[in-house]
């Protein structure tokens, strides 16, 4: 496991949670979960692969809000997750502010400024990374990443590194969703209009 410095953090991008199958237990998205109009999300392989990561110490972000009376945010539950997983909670930095990828990339601006940072490493589905890496590079009002290493880490790739046997089938079987290719048409098309300038950033 490679260490980490005290300037770097690896950032858990939120996508979204669910009441779980009994609707007593709110978690991210797994293979059990409904996922979305497109199909599975796999959000949980995000918090999965950070906890991995996380071992080599540093600071993780959590990232996402959208709490409301009857459900928490989408960083509170990652948080969850990622202490069930292993990780210290002295390590987990909450964001519960954004409700959207654009605006989880701008919040980090205060969190960089906070823990003086000079490294982030973004963690998301692999389907996810190309619109967010467009955003980093084309949208308006990232400046503070411009001035830092970002890097951009599959959370699928982390978790066939860490164990093939135990990860392969599940990812094969995300791979070969039906859905799946509308995901990637509809990231696809998302960061063709980034980096045309004509993108409706929420």
């Amino acid at each position: 496991m490679t260490e980490m410095s005290n300037t770097e953090a690896l950032v858990v991008l939120g996508g979204s949670i669910w009441p779980g199958p009994n609707g007593d237990k709110w978690q991210t998205n797994g293979l059990d979960a409904p996922g979305d109009a497109y199909g599975l999300t796999l959000d949980r392989f995000r918090v999965i692969a950070a906890s991995h990561l996380a071992q080599g110490g540093g600071i993780i972000v959590a990232s996402g809000g959208e709490a409301t009376d009857t459900r928490p945010s989408i960083a509170s539950v990652i948080e969850e997750e990622l202490i069930a997983l292993g990780v210290a909670d002295r390590q987990v930095v909450k964001e519960e502010k954004s409700a959207s990828t654009y605006q989880q990339l701008v919040a980090l601006k205060e969190i960089i400024r906070e823990h003086a940072l000079t490294c982030v490493r973004l963690i998301s589905n692999e389907w996810h990374l190309s619109r967010i890496r467009a955003m980093v590079e084309c949208a308006p009002g990232l400046e503070h990443l411009a001035c830092i290493i970002v890097e951009y880490v599959p959370a699928e790739a982390t978790l066939l590194e860490r164990n093939t046997l135990e990860w392969g089938a599940t990812i094969t079987v995300m791979r070969a969703d039906p859905r799946l290719p509308s995901r990637l048409a509809l990231e696809a098309r998302g960061e063709a209009q980034i980096r045309a300038g004509t993108y409706k950033f929420k």
